[in-house]
């Protein structure tokens, strides 16, 4: 119902809260897998959900490593617990794959290895200018030497 979801967004933020608003499952799935949450409030009744399960990743308490998420997964149509996995319980590949998604985001060695991360992806572009510094540079020189030999005698190598 927007009404109600209106309502309760404008109480949310108005309490200082920012939030994301999705209005079927398939933007709710999207922003679930993409984002990062610290609370859900969510309608099982939302359409377009994929496979007629809700899927819940969150974190358990704030001091837990980002890559600590719980899951628990629901029945759409009935709203019915189907399964839940702790953090800790989670198998080992799933703990992997969890903690190469925070190596890729740069926060699983923590905040300061993630601000050098940032710092190296801005200072990418540079890369590209000092390349073509250095062509234009090269080919400048070779000009030079070129026009620097005296016609009719060949370059030694």
């Amino acid at each position: 119902d927007d009404a109600l979801a209106g309502e309760l967004a404008r109480a949310l933020r108005a309490e200082g809260f920012a939030l994301d608003r999705a209005r079927d499952g398939i933007d709710a799935g999207h922003l679930g897998e993409t984002e990062t949450y610290d609370a859900v409030v969510l309608d099982l009744g939302l359409p377009g959900a994929r496979d007629g399960t809700i899927r819940i990743r969150y974190r358990a308490g704030a001091d837990d490593p980002p890559s600590a998420r719980s899951e628990m997964t629901f029945d759409a149509g009935t709203g019915a617990l189907v399964s839940a996995v702790r953090a800790e319980e989670a198998a080992l590949g799933r703990r992997m794959a969890d903690n190469m998604l925070e190596v890729h985001r740069g926060r699983f060695f923590g905040p300061v290895v993630a601000l050098v991360f940032c710092l190296a992806a801005l200072a990418m572009p540079l890369f590209a200018g000092t390349g073509i510094a250095l062509y234009l540079l090269r080919r400048r020189a070779a000009r030079r030497r070129r026009d620097a030999l005296p016609m009719g005698r060949p370059a030694r190598a």
